[in-house]
Parts: C-alpha cells; structure tokens; sequence
C-alpha cells in the first residue's frame, strides 16, 4: 500500500511537472501564415513608413519604433507613421496619402491585431504541499499537507495569445505585396511582451521573400 505521504509528494512533483510545462509551452512566438505577390520584383527600394494600428496610442508608437530599430539593423530605411501623424482617430484614406507623403515611403507596412484570448490557469499553492510531503508521519503529515494546499490559496496564472499581422503595401501600385500572420503567447494578461522576437520573425521572412 502506497504511504499517504508519499502520494502528496507525488501530487507535488505532478503539479511542478505540469506548471513547468506549461511555462515553457508559453514563451512562443511563431509565424503561421505568409504571403507574398509573385510579380512583385524586389526588394523595395526607399523608405518603408511602419504603421501600428493599436487603441493605445502609448502602445502604436513603442511598437512602431520597436519595429523601426528592427529594420534599421536589418539595413533598410523605415520610419515611424506617429512622427507625422499624431491624430487620436480614425484617419482617412487621404489622411494616410498625405502622412506617406511626408515621410516620402516607398512602401508601407501596417501591422495590428487578429485577435486575442486570454485565459486563466489556477494551480494550487505548492510550498504547503512541499511541508506536508517532507513529513514521515502518514495521518498527521496527510492531514497537514491536505489542510494547507485547501486554505492556503492558490495561484493563478493568465495565458494570452495573440494573433498579429503585418502587411505590406506598395505606395506606387498601392498593392499589397506581402503578408504574415503571427502567433504569440504571453503571461499574466502582458501583451506583446516580446515585440522584437516578433518583428525579427516578419523581418527574416521578408528577407526570405525579397521584400526587403
């Protein structure tokens, strides 16, 4: 017959098991469709204006410059659409005409969100059922670890996934030439906790298709 304590420090090792995978499952960031225009001829030659299409405007422009600094270091000349426009709503076509303008683009890539679901995983407090599980006494060192993890609490986790796309536009035919979809996975609720990781994976895939 297998010793109470025993089974809570199985319980506990399962637990830690479970809570180690899922973390390592959630540091993911993956390219999951691509598109590109087969007659378009690369690479686009002249600055590519980056617009983030995002309700924060806090959020537009770290992402933008995020991905401004990404094709920098990638050798390509690209700016930021927040140092042209700073409107807080909607524009219009012609707002968009005009800020290209400025920024005299080449081509224009606007990035912004699919979807996004979060959900909630609870795991039961571990440190009481390291307690009970270390104890040799099989009823009392139960009862104590049961007793623990049941009023001790529990911790929760949120695990968001975010699907993000990027498209690119060539301003002379005002066609899209490119597009990629993008899958992130994200801890307690943080959004695009890693933008660089991302814009590197639509950066190396633009490469890969001539685009830049």
């Amino acid at each position: 017959m297998v010793k109470p304590h025993l089974v809570i420090r199985l319980q506990f090792v399962l637990a830690l098991c479970i809570s180690t995978i899922f973390l390592q499952g959630c540091a993911q960031n993956v390219l999951n469709y691509s598109w590109t225009d087969s007659e378009y001829h690369g690479p686009v030659q002249g600055p590519i204006l980056v617009i983030g299409v995002f309700k924060d405007p806090t959020v537009r422009k770290i992402y933008e410059d995020s991905f401004v600094t990404g094709l920098q270091n990638a050798g390509v000349t690209a700016l930021p659409s927040h140092q042209f426009d700073k409107q807080t709503t909607e524009p219009t076509t012609e707002d968009i005409r005009q800020v290209v303008k400025q920024a005299g683009a080449s081509a224009v890539l606007i990035t912004h969100l699919l979807s996004q679901d979060t959900k909630s995983f609870e795991f039961l407090s571990t440190r009481y059922a390291v307690g009970g599980a270390m104890s040799s006494d099989p009823v009392y060192g139960y009862h104590s670890a049961i007793y623990g993890v049941t009023f001790g609490g529990s911790e929760t986790i949120d695990k968001t996934t975010d699907l993000l796309a990027a498209v690119v536009f060539d301003v002379k035919s005002e066609k899209k030439i490119w597009s990629a979809h993008s899958k992130s996975i994200n801890l307690n609720s943080m959004v695009r906790t890693d933008d660089e990781k991302l814009e590197a994976l639509f950066i190396k895939d633009m490469k890969t298709h001539n685009i830049l």
